[in-house]
């Protein structure tokens, strides 16, 4: 039995798309890509196959199949002779395109007890390749003690008839398996691939990068499945990148501009956009930028449950003190958040320092000292009612969602991993970040001058924390 979904991104020949402006463009699997309206501007981009194709980290397989495998029922007589008198199971993981097939063989192994939770099976694996030609003997790759849960990997190399620019003849990727469960006393067998064969390629215009990255499906031809992404990268530093991704058939949007693929050359070496909305020039005008104004807003401060607006803001900062941004989750005062993984992987990340901590460096070396406004989406319990308790701080925290209820408040270091509220909602939820047209998932910073005017904004200071609280600092101090 050939496992389909291992050649999901691996061979993948697509049929030549019809680029007639007068009918859709399709392939012989019948999808219709979308057309572009007359006088669209249309962007070409060369494709091509990253340096790092197949990678993905040692022994995990990144993409698995969703029903179990069928055990196989004839096997080779150099395979069966191995196990006579032996119960076993045996699966077929892979059929190359050469020929060459893998098989696991597993019996499971009862003279030796393992003692774990569930008192699981323990099976004695063998993992065979078996090339193609008749007479050809079986051949051991990997072999050993298993229990159930882990991937079993083994790197191949692929030919291909040449893919993307640069025709790369050879592709890189790991296939493998997985013992997942047990059922009528038969192991649960998942056959699985490593990292996902992709072309992309980028353009460079007066305004910034546009990179085109395309998944092959598993069919030899596009269907109404193949994966595509966009990333916008500013070339004005600071200002956030945009990504959209989807169906090839699908509306792709970067801020106020919209593209949809029109065409992809047969051997990925070429993609055709049409932006049919809206333009990149001005998705960069809604950005802030240094010199434009702080957007209205309404939120809920967290610490006294009242409502803040902009002018709020501006009113309380006196003597002409600057207001400083800083958008991210908020740490315990011990720094590290104790209180385990987030809800989700779309929460934002966690601030690297205690929040006093940050607001005592933003406002070293400044006088007027800064108003500081935190925007969170996650905020300890610990920290409003043990830290704050009869205290007033000297500075904000704003949750980010327009609803406050919105908010997850994660509870004390003795129950690591508890929260409490709703699930993230992503961009479902109207928020500050998306206001200030930053991304979802990044420690951002936003400086203003008491008039409201932007002095400095960086859209992922992530990686540079602290030099980007003395960069907040530097810009204030040139407007004293």
């Amino acid at each position: 039995m050939v496992n389909r979904a291992l050649w999901l991104g691996i061979m993948l020949p697509l049929i030549a798309l019809s680029a007639d402006s007068n009918s859709p463009a399709s392939n012989s699997s019948g999808v219709n890509l979308v057309q572009a309206p007359e006088g669209a501007n249309l962007i070409t981009i060369t494709l091509a196959v990253a340096d790092d194709v197949g990678s993905t980290p040692p022994g995990y397989l990144m993409h698995r199949v969703s029903e179990p495998l069928t055990e196989l029922t004839e096997l080779p007589a150099a395979i069966t002779e191995s196990y006579t008198g032996k119960e076993f199971s045996a699966y077929e993981i892979a059929t190359l395109l050469d020929g060459t097939r893998y098989l696991v063989v597993l019996n499971e192994e009862k003279s030796l007890k393992f003692l774990n939770r569930n008192e699981s099976p323990m099976w004695y694996a063998r993992l065979y390749r078996i090339s193609a030609g008749n007479g050809t003997k079986p051949e051991v790759v990997r072999e050993g003690l298993q229990l159930s849960g882990n991937d079993v990997t083994v790197p191949v190399e692929l030919q291909s008839p040449g893919i993307g620019v640069t025709k790369v003849k050879k592709l890189h990727t790991e296939i493998g398996y997985n013992v997942n469960s047990t059922q009528n006393g038969k192991p649960q067998v998942y056959s699985g691939r490593g990292a996902t064969l992709q072309v992309s390629g980028s353009q460079i215009s007066q305004v910034g990068k546009l990179t085109l990255t395309v998944a092959v499906p598993e069919q030899m031809t596009v269907t109404p499945d193949t994966q595509v992404s966009l990333r916008f990268e500013p070339l004005t530093a600071g200002l956030p990148e945009h990504s959209a991704s989807g169906k090839v058939t699908d509306i792709l949007t970067l801020g106020s501009a919209r593209f949809i693929v029109t065409a992809i050359e047969p051997d990925f070496s070429k993609a055709t956009l049409a932006v049919v909305a809206g333009s990149l020039e001005e998705t960069l005008k809604q950005q802030l930028q240094v010199g434009t104004q702080m957007p209205p807003f309404s939120q809920v401060e967290l610490i006294t449950r009242k409502t803040v607006t902009r002018e709020d803001l501006l009113a309380m900062s006196k003597r002409a003190a600057p207001i400083v941004f800083v958008f991210g989750d908020l740490a315990p005062s011990g720094g590290r958040s104790p209180y385990g993984p987030g809800p989700g992987p779309g929460m934002s990340p966690t601030l690297p320092l205690p929040v006093a901590d940050v607001a005592e460096q933003l406002a070293l070396e400044l006088e007027p000292k800064p108003l500081v406004v935190f925007v969170t989406r996650q905020i300890g319990l610990d920290f409003l009612y043990a830290e704050l308790r009869n205290k007033t701080p000297g500075y904000l925290v704003l949750t980010d969602f327009a609803d406050p209820l919105r908010t997850t408040f994660r509870s004390p270091q003795m129950n690591p991993g508890g929260w409490y509220g709703p699930p993230y909602a992503g961009a479902r939820e109207p928020a500050l970040r998306q206001l200030f047209n930053l991304p979802e998932r990044t420690l951002s910073m936003a400086a203003f001058t008491a008039a409201g005017k932007v002095a400095y904004v960086k859209a992922d200071v992530g990686a540079e924390f602290l030099s980007s609280l003395a960069d907040v600092r530097g810009a204030l101090k040139k407007l004293q």
